[in-house]
């Protein structure tokens, strides 16, 4: 099984009323609150404009716990400074505070009901929730508002597409294309709904369109080698991996599904060379070592494919798939012992994978342990009664 991993772009707004605010700029600030702090100047102290300045260029430095005590002490000043509010919305989401930032940019509401950008930054905190009937209700708000809010009509699109409820989301994304047809956000996501259908030749036509709007879209070329593959088209997507690569070569994303490639041409030595270079790149990305692991079981180096899988095991104690596999290398090897117990870890994450008590009974079968083997592969047919397994057979093969 090959993991391939497709980001969706979502674009948040922040409203920043003073642009161009430099460390420099802070440190005058700095200098000036100082002044106020000590009480050398009562009238800087008091001004709500130059706390919420001062939230900005800390946002600006990504220094958001910061930045919210500034906001805070805007709007201690100035109750109703909705901008202070909105803002201190944005950094708490910022710090994944998503609930809290809801209450901020509710604020914002009460204060300005017509604010379409806040309804949008609130639909965005309710995505990053997983609440996206809710945040499907905030995008028709900012819609309402906004009727060509493109924002908030991709956004719409995109907690569709989260839902599972594809058909609707492309008919969103061709909303926001009707609307500005160079919106290259909306194609990409377009594809990405159009690849979950299964759709990959529309999927490939829709990138191609992001593509020609935004050449050096690395996720376009990456996804578009995703479709690709899936039609069975190689070397084609190879050439997308290689340019979303040039486009950013510390994409290991990329790097993996290359990998993947290769091996689907068997070209495992390459592949592992793709492998290593994403895991080079995120050493603590599970997928990438369990796919090398699959690559070294092809070209039958065993001890090097358990120790790829250990490794994701490591990562992830609960990846099924890896201590399966593990369970196979070890049965192929000859080592029928630890590759009984592997599968039982296996069986004991995931009871009712008939492989599993398939696979654990040959390798008690071929220890002479025939009562406990029968045992599993009647556990097997209970968990899976479509499938027919014989008593004795190899080992089912790599997942």
């Amino acid at each position: 099984m090959k993991e391939m991993i497709c980001g969706k772009t979502r674009k948040g707004y922040a409203l920043i009323m003073v642009l161009g605010i430099t460390t420099l700029a802070l440190l005058i600030l700095e200098s000036i609150t100082g002044a106020a702090d000590t009480g050398n100047d009562s009238a800087i102290s008091q001004n709500a404009t130059f706390w919420y300045n001062k939230g900005v260029a800390l946002d600006s430095m990504s220094k958001y716990n910061e930045s919210i005590q500034a906001y805070d002490k805007a709007i201690e000043i100035n109750p109703n400074y909705s901008f202070a509010w909105n803002n201190k919305g944005d950094a708490l989401s910022n710090l994944g505070k998503y609930n809290e930032s809801i209450q901020a940019y509710d604020k914002v509401i009460e204060i300005y009901p017509n604010y379409s950008f806040v309804w949008n930054n609130k639909g965005d905190a309710l995505s990053n929730l997983g609440k996206y009937n809710e945040s499907i209700q905030a995008y028709d708000k900012a819609i309402e508002i906004d009727p060509k809010d493109l924002h908030a009509w991709n956004s719409k699109g995109i907690a569709f597409d989260e839902m599972g409820k594809y058909e609707e989301a492309i008919q969103i994304y061709d909303k926001v294309i009707e609307i500005d047809p160079n919106y290259f956000y909306a194609w990409y996501n377009k594809g990405i709904a159009l690849s979950d259908l299964g759709r990959y030749n529309e999927s490939i036509q829709a990138y191609d369109k992001a593509i020609e709007i935004k050449p050096n879209y690395s996720f376009a070329w990456n996804n578009k080698g995703v479709a690709l593959d899936n039609l069975g088209r190689y070397e084609e997507a190879i050439q997308a991996y290689d340019k979303a690569i040039e486009i950013k070569p510390n994409y290991s994303f990329a790097w993996n599904n290359k990998g993947n490639v290769l091996s689907d041409l068997g070209k495992y030595n390459e592949s592992i060379q793709a492998y290593d270079k994403a895991i080079e790149i995120d050493p603590k990305d599970s997928d990438t070592w369990y796919n090398k692991g699959n690559a070294l079981s092809d070209l039958g180096k065993y001890n090097e494919s358990i120790q790829a899988y250990d490794k994701v095991i490591e990562i992830d104690p609960n990846y099924f798939n890896a201590w399966y596999n593990k369970g196979v290398v070890l049965d192929n090897w000859g080592k029928y012992e630890e590759a009984v117990q592997v599968y039982a870890k296996a069986i004991e994450i995931n009871p009712k994978d008939s492989d599993a008590w398939h696979n654990k009974g040959i390798a008690l079968d071929k220890l002479g342990r025939h009562e406990k083997a029968v045992v599993c592969y009647n556990k097997a047919k209970e968990v899976n009664t479509t499938t027919i397994f014989p008593l004795e057979n190899n080992t089912t093969t790599i997942v």
